[in-house]
């Protein structure tokens, strides 16, 4: 079994609501390929629902919509 240093699911949050200030519904850990993401899933004022992935190794930013 190999291990994975990941970041913070704190950092990994913090860095998402930077980008889409919200309340925060949902937060999964998802494997893709061999990359681990955080997704989470952001309710924003405008009332449109956001997804965003975090890359859990780095903490970057990747994705979202």
């Amino acid at each position: 079994m190999r291990s994975h240093k990941l970041v913070p699911l704190a950092k990994a949050i913090s860095r998402v609501r930077a980008h889409y200030p919200g309340d925060l519904v949902a937060v999964r850990l998802c494997q893709e390929g061999k990359h681990l993401l955080y997704v989470l899933t952001v309710l924003p004022r405008s009332g449109k629902v956001v997804t965003a992935s975090v890359d859990a190794a780095t903490g970057v930013l990747v994705g979202g919509s």
